[in-house]
C-alpha cells in the first residue's frame, strides 16, 4: 500500500503490532495454564489450545467494547 493511502488509515500501522503482541498473549497463557496445571489433578492434561485462544478472542473484544463506551 502506498504511504499516501496508509496515512488516511492510521490504524494500518498499528495491525502487525496488535498481531504480534495477541500471538505473544496466546503463547503465555497456554503455557501457563500447562505449568499450572497440577500434574495428578482432574482434567490436568485436557487444555485446549482451541479453547484458550476463544477465550482470549473473547476478552479482547470485551476489553474493546469497555474502552469504547467511555
Amino acid at each position: 500500500m502506498p504511504w499516501h493511502m496508509a496515512a488516511r488509515v492510521p490504524w494500518a500501522h498499528l495491525m502487525p503490532l496488535a498481531m504480534v503482541v495477541f500471538v505473544l498473549s496466546y503463547v503465555q497463557d497456554v503455557s501457563c495454564a500447562r505449568q499450572v496445571a497440577a500434574p495428578g489433578a482432574l482434567g490436568a492434561h485436557d487444555i485446549s489450545p482451541a479453547a484458550e485462544l476463544l477465550a482470549n478472542g473473547v476478552t479482547n473484544v470485551g476489553a474493546g467494547l469497555v474502552a469504547g463506551c467511555r
